[in-house]
């Protein structure tokens, strides 16, 4: 085998390499997207201020669906307290969408330090996700 042939030979093999990586990195990156994320946009708060809960729901079911229902129920809704309806519906959700919606939360005045829950539920046509989110109050 002379050198040019070793030379192309070294370079499918590094070409084939990088595009197996390449693939799992896909595949993994893939398997990581989550239907249903949640966060507030200031994680600590005081008793008597307001914040918000963004909520972000993405359709991996591969399909459109007619319904998805978001809804959002603090464990203490006298703690956290929601200014907006708490649940949402939108009546058609594509495959692949992303939709993010903003729940306004207000924190009772007389709150106590602690970590206070809230579930919010994603129901894309009776596929239900289900993630808790937790809100410090501090003070």
């Amino acid at each position: 085998m002379n050198a040019p042939e070793l030379d192309k030979k070294k370079l499918l093999l590094g070409a084939g390499l990088v595009l197996v990586f390449a693939g799992l990195w896909v595949i993994l990156s893939w398997q990581n997207q989550q239907t249903l994320n949640a966060w507030f946009m200031q994680p600590a708060v005081s008793p008597g201020s307001k914040t918000v809960l963004r909520v972000e729901v993405t359709n991996l079911l591969g399909k459109d669906v007619n319904q998805l229902t978001l809804k959002v129920e603090p464990k203490d809704p006298e703690t956290l307290i929601m200014l907006t309806e708490k649940e949402v519906d939108i009546s058609y959700f594509g495959s692949g969408e992303n939709r993010i919606v903003d729940f306004p939360v207000m924190v009772s005045g007389n709150a106590v330090s602690g970590k206070y829950s809230l579930q919010v539920t994603a129901d894309l046509d009776g596929n239900q996700e289900n993630k808790t989110v937790f809100l410090e109050v501090e003070g």
